[in-house]
């Protein structure tokens, strides 16, 4: 009830409670930090009681709990509010519960309800013991019952100023709208399109919290080049873009020239090494939490095609496509497959048809419709891939995705849940996927993907993918360079790396004939 104060424990159970989503917490055989951030908007906790708490977990006290005391407040009584706890181990998110309150005004007739009127729900996950957590972790939550207000909490690897209650921020009713109005802008002013960006990168910069900016600072002066993971449920803002109001500096890496750093490209995307993950729905595990630090590419698909009605030719993406498969074919032999660019041809190799696929890279035409008819990626045989086809199947390998195709990056919203191709594609079990948000120049896409593949497969030192096109990002300073290079978002963890694996041998020649008799 209003002004009643009720407690709400939160923690680690040795046994699964009723209603809680998820198998039993695996905890490994070490002590650690379990660090809990609530969120409880319409909630005041007791004085002196935060809302981000750090328990010790160890052995002989695996499952510790921490309890908050907290009061509703005179706001949207009679509306169920939601209490949101995440799960951080060594700034890497492990897991999140969720559970609803329903607030009176005054007092029921009758036997007092219990506070807490619906069972918790969430998604338990293994703690990690080895990949390190971003520099700066941020998650953003959307308000229930209020369109367009973004909660805002961080994490850090680091001891950094974390803010210990959620950030609350406003990005408007229909963000959807300017999603859209972003692209259609870019599509129709590639030749214009540097202060174009400019002008969205200082508003959605303005949109952020300062605390975010405050945060990046300090994490810049840890790391020079600081990782940055968005776990966003808002599918709509490409935070990438965003420009700080006053420049955040960092030493120029050895890979990049010092005459090039006066010319600075100002967005967030080129700053920081970026990452974006989408969040699991309540009670599911995908996409998997935290996201991989590492894929080992055994075997992959490149999937093209030569469009001959209703497209025009992509002859650079046809090269493109030719010249990663040979190189493709050189490092892994006969795991590296062609893929025609058919519907019947691509849903065969999403269901590991010839082979489950650690890495899967289309040179296509790609289109986005809000209306869903003509979304996803265009086939040669004239048939659209659509997001939904693609989280309709399940990804044996836990592929790394390259979607070379134009806006298919765009993000959406379905049943009030994150979707969009990339998202479809890790929901489907993807590791990672990088797709551009508008459309892009086939020549300039198809250097950033030979150079792509080059530096993350072949350099002598790994090289995270969120770094390699964080320093395409970095290319972008005027008009005299392409839309392109700022134009592609990274889904995964911003340190993630690939390695290649064995090349396979050929397949041996059968036995010869016995002799006659």
């Amino acid at each position: 009830m209003v002004g009643v104060e009720f407690e709400l424990a939160v923690g680690l159970s040795q046994d699964p409670e009723p209603g809680v989503a998820g198998g039993r917490f695996s905890l490994p055989d070490r002590a650690f930090d379990l660090v809990i951030q609530v969120v409880a908007q319409g909630f005041t906790p007791r004085p002196g009681e935060s809302f981000r708490k750090i328990l010790g977990v160890t052995p002989a006290a695996p499952y510790p709990t921490f309890v908050l005391h907290l009061t509703p407040d005179p706001v949207d009584a009679g509306v169920p509010r939601e209490i949101h706890a995440s799960y951080t181990v060594e700034g890497q998110p492990v897991g999140f519960a969720v559970r609803y309150v329903a607030v009176a005004r005054q007092p029921a007739a009758g036997p007092a309800a219990p506070a807490l009127d619906s069972p918790a729900t969430g998604v338990n996950f293994p703690v990690p013991t080895a990949a390190r957590g971003a520099d700066l972790t941020v998650v953003i939550r959307r308000q229930p019952g209020a369109p367009g207000t973004l909660l805002w909490t961080f994490e850090s690897r680091h001891p950094l100023a974390l803010p210990d209650h959620a950030i609350e921020t406003s990005i408007g009713e229909a963000p959807q709208d300017y999603t859209l109005r972003l692209m259609n802008q870019v599509n129709q002013n590639q030749d214009a399109a540097y202060e174009l960006l400019v002008g969205h990168g200082r508003l959605i910069g303005q949109l952020m919290p300062d605390e975010f900016w405050q945060l990046l600072a300090e994490a810049t002066q840890r790391s020079p080049r600081p990782t940055v993971l968005f776990m966003s449920e808002d599918p709509f803002v490409p935070w990438e873009l965003a420009i700080p109001d006053e420049p955040i500096t960092a030493e120029p890496i050895p890979s990049e020239p010092i005459a090039a750093a006066p010319a600075a490209s100002p967005f967030l995307g080129a700053l920081a090494v970026v990452g974006r993950w989408v969040q699991p729905l309540q009670n599911k595990k995908r996409p998997a939490l935290p996201p991989p630090s590492q894929i080992r590419v055994d075997a992959a698909a490149v999937v093209s095609g030569v469009y001959t009605q209703g497209a025009p030719r992509l002859e650079q993406a046809e090269a493109e496509a030719a010249e990663i498969l040979a190189d493709l074919a050189g490092d892994l032999g006969v795991r590296a497959s062609k893929i025609g660019a058919t519907r019947a041809e691509v849903l065969q190799c999403l269901g590991g048809n010839p082979a489950a696929a650690n890495l899967l890279h289309f040179s296509l035409h790609g289109s986005f419709d809000r209306a869903g008819g003509e979304d996803g990626l265009l086939l040669v045989d004239g048939n659209f891939l659509l997001p939904d086809q693609v989280r309709g199947v399940n990804l044996s390998g836990r592929p790394f995705v390259f979607l070379n195709a134009c806006q298919v990056g765009q993000g959406t919203e379905l049943l009030g849940a994150y979707a969009g191709m990339a998202a479809a594609f890790l929901f489907a079990g993807a590791s990672a996927v990088i797709a551009p948000l508008w459309s892009i120049d086939d020549k300039v896409a198809h250097t950033i993907a030979r150079s792509f593949y080059t530096e993350a497969l072949r350099a002598g030192e790994p090289v995270a993918a969120a770094e390699l096109l964080r320093r395409e990002r970095a290319k972008f300073v005027s008009n005299a360079q392409s839309a392109t290079f700022v134009a592609y978002q990274f889904f995964g963890h911003p340190e993630m790396t690939l390695s290649l694996g064995r090349a396979a041998a050929p397949p041996l020649p059968p036995p010869p004939p016995p002799p006659a008799a």
